[in-house]
């Protein structure tokens, strides 16, 4: 057996592994978070525009593919996005080119994605407010962020 140098993937592969193992359902939260990003809103000012709750929001952005159909088709409305049904031989990818790696890799250390109206960015080094909430030994997160305002 030859002995080959383990080489971490770079950013680029793992963005590519990840818009490789998108969901329908990961499609429809990002498209979701997309708009109410360039719109600047929190989920609850968001949610009380389009006439639902804060928890529907949030259940929207995190698992769409458990809702109703009628529901999720509601959700895009507006957003300049739909859902479309197409014949197994065309070649249609889930999420579009422009959506950014951020949006598409950056998860906390629980794995959830973080919050869409901020900035998010790739960790260097351990950042001082995770050392002082989580200790020094705790693994660093691979991603953190800013409000716009900070």
């Amino acid at each position: 057996m030859e002995w080959k140098p383990y080489l971490a993937p770079t950013l680029a592969d793992e963005t590519i592994a990840a818009r490789e193992e998108l969901t329908l359902g990961d499609a429809v939260a990002m498209a979701l978070r997309s708009h109410r990003a360039q719109l600047g809103e929190s989920q609850r000012t968001y949610a009380a525009r389009r006439g639902w709750t804060a928890t529907q929001q949030a259940r929207l952005e995190r698992h769409p593919g458990s809702r109703r159909l009628e529901v999720i088709e509601a959700a895009l409305c507006g957003t300049g996005f739909r859902l479309g049904v197409v014949p197994d031989d065309m070649e249609l990818e889930v999420a579009p080119e422009s959506w950014p790696t951020s949006e598409l890799l950056a998860r906390d250390t629980a794995g959830r994605r973080l919050p869409a109206h901020v900035f998010t960015r790739r960790v260097g080094e351990t950042p001082s407010w995770h050392i002082v909430r989580q200790g020094p030994f705790a693994p660093p997160p691979q991603w953190t962020w800013q409000r716009p305002w900070d």
